[in-house]
């Protein structure tokens, strides 16, 4: 097996869907047009940014993100992507233009729960991978790109249907990404070189939960991908979130109270007492589910 050195890295999961008519943008997106935008509220947003309702399109707003981003002691932004050629695409190249220049790092979180076939998925992953990650910002682990990937089960792809997508991608591009796949399954692992969830609300017992799977991960030998010479300890990615809040957008929703912080710090110690090689942050900036770390009014 490869020796792999913990990355001990903190990251925050990144949403670059904002537009406003007055920024690079020229258009209302995701904050909802007017009446639903004022000075007192946003229709869509359970917080009202310090930033206001922000153009995702603007590198001075990515440039301030990357700044407080950093003085919070996050590493890195894993961007949600949504495909070739969309919004999330076009913010995307803006922030890792930025993210070069401020030294820091930047990766995609592949939107996986739309509507694609197997040729659309393996296309624009080798498009992410040809396009952005030859760039010093882009994130690498061991010399290598990493991509996260939402809700690996969704839409009925099994693991089979994962191998044969991420080979196909490997061969298209030459490129032998690591892919951290949004499941607990141990069994995916025999694929993805790491695990994590995106919303760890679901967990009642964080600390032991944690321990539980950071001894699975970490221990995980998969006797196939050994024999292949290509084997990596898997990488163990905990994941923190400060709350949740979505009944602006959803009815009744979902609210799990910050408690004033403690709800935060609880899950950040299991996190820890778990040696993650990485804390995956819910979120920067997801501002519908208000599980944003981003500075707010309130």
């Amino acid at each position: 097996m490869e020796n792999r050195v913990s990355p001990k890295l903190v990251l925050a999961f990144y949403y670059p869907w904002y537009g406003n008519p007055e920024g690079p943008s020229a258009r209302w997106f995701h904050w909802n047009s007017p009446p639903g935008v004022a000075y007192d509220e946003i229709a869509t947003s359970t917080d009202y940014p310090l930033l206001g309702p922000y153009d995702s399109w603007d590198e001075r707003v990515i440039r301030s993100h990357i700044a407080m981003a950093k003085a919070a002691g996050v590493d890195g932004f894993i961007s949600s992507w949504w495909g070739i050629d969309s919004f999330e695409d076009e913010a995307f190249k803006r922030i890792l233009r930025v993210a070069e220049r401020e030294n820091f790092k930047v990766t995609i979180y592949y939107e996986s729960v739309r509507d694609m076939n197997r040729i659309q998925i393996v296309s624009e992953l080798s498009y992410i991978l040809t396009r952005y990650s030859h760039n010093p910002a882009f994130l690498k682990i061991d010399g290598r790109p990493v991509v996260f990937i939402y809700a690996v089960k969704a839409m009925g792809r099994d693991l089979a249907f994962w191998t044969d997508v991420l080979k196909q991608v490997e061969e298209r591009t030459g490129i032998r990404a690591v892919y951290i796949g949004d499941t607990y399954d141990i069994s995916f692992l025999s694929i993805f070189e790491g695990l994590h969830t995106y919303a760890p609300l679901w967990i009642d017992d964080h600390m032991s939960m944690y321990a539980e799977m950071a001894e699975k991960v970490k221990n995980y030998i998969h006797p196939e991908v050994l024999e292949k010479g290509r084997a990596a300890r898997r990488l163990w990615c905990a994941g923190v979130i400060p709350g949740f809040d979505d009944r602006e957008i959803r009815h009744p929703g979902t609210y799990v109270s910050r408690k004033g912080g403690r709800y935060y710090e609880r899950i950040w110690r299991a996190a820890i007492a778990s040696g993650a090689d990485i804390v995956t942050i819910c979120s920067w900036n997801e501002w519908h589910e208000g599980t944003e770390i981003e500075p707010s009014r309130e």
